[in-house]
């Protein structure tokens, strides 16, 4: 049987984050030290976690544009199963299928904006988690419909440009 604990991680180079769950890692700037690390959770218990399990989490992509009807919904289809992912996504308008919210933004390690008027809101609206996470704008106009195939295209090459030159970390 799994247990499942709240505790807060207390990484090299500083980071700490509280997580809840089965497995759970935190992204750190610093490295791992040592093949197992130890995490204490908030009722006391000590946890042995293996520094190879952590690396071998999936980063967690989430794609913005305004309503999340069209381009970020369409990469989310694309890349919802693709191994190298987790996706999400979500739209800053209020009218959005999934209207932006905190916690899209503390859930994901980097965030995909198809304009740069998405990283300006996210900057304007959540101006802490704006200056902790990788943003990259693609630069995507909203003149396409969702799965359109030149829209599919244009995402697969600019989303993989950006990932071959490790803009995402």
């Amino acid at each position: 049987m799994r247990s499942h604990h709240s505790f807060t991680l207390e990484c090299a180079g500083g980071t700490s984050s509280t997580h809840s769950g089965g497995l759970a890692y935190a992204r750190t700037s610093g490295d791992w030290l040592g093949e197992t690390n130890s995490l204490t959770t908030l009722d006391g218990a000590e946890v042995q976690v293996s520094s190879s399990l952590i690396q071998d989490v999936k980063p967690r992509i989430l794609f913005v544009c305004t309503v999340n009807r069209m381009r970020s919904a369409t990469a989310h289809k694309i890349y919802e199963n693709d191994d190298r992912f987790e996706v999400d996504s979500a739209g800053t308008d209020r009218t959005a299928n999934v209207v932006l919210e905190e916690w899209h933004l503390e859930w994901a390690d980097a965030i995909v904006v198809m304009e740069k008027q998405h990283r300006n809101k996210i900057r304007e609206r959540f101006p802490t988690l704006y200056e902790k996470k990788p943003i990259v704008c693609l630069y995507i106009e909203d003149i396409y419909d969702f799965m359109q195939p030149k829209l599919v295209a244009i995402l697969r090459e600019k989303f993989e440009d950006v990932y071959r030159h490790g803009l995402l970390n």
